[in-house]
């Protein structure tokens, strides 16, 4: 798909909607600026023009649907995500954020050892999750 290209329906066929941020606590001169509907995690110009480019492209709506066909497949931490998927950490953690805020996915309190030592979460599908991968909010099987 060509990037100057709008994104088409099939690749956003979960209907899944940009989240937006929760309202920043922070006085209106040093909230970060919003000119996507994915926004960016910071206020730097390389944040903005990634943000931009992920709402121009629909890269995060296809991401998004590939997490979450992989979680629905087998629960997954962030980094097994990325190996899986063969998608850096930049890209899983927010689309995790995003399904997570949308009830498709959610973390239980289980834990796996990360390859850092240190533990990290593990992602499972809700039926919500499952519905929406499937085809539509009651599914389509």
């Amino acid at each position: 798909m060509s990037r100057d290209r709008a994104p088409s329906d099939q690749q956003l066929a979960l209907g899944l909607d940009p989240v937006p941020k929760p309202a920043s606590r922070l006085p209106a001169r040093r909230r970060p600026r919003n000119t996507s509907p994915w926004t960016p995690s910071s206020d730097h110009d390389t944040s903005r023009e990634a943000a931009a480019h992920v709402a121009k492209t629909g890269l995060a709506g296809k991401v998004q649907r590939q997490v979450l066909a992989s979680i629905v497949a087998q629960d997954a931490t962030a980094q097994q995500l990325e190996q899986r998927l063969c998608v850096a950490g930049n890209t899983i953690r927010p689309r995790l954020r995003e399904l997570e805020t949308l009830r498709f996915i959610e973390h239980v309190g289980n834990y796996r050892k990360a390859p850092s030592g240190r533990r990290a979460k593990v992602y499972q599908a809700t039926q919500a999750g499952v519905r929406a991968l499937e085809g539509g909010p009651h599914g389509s099987k």
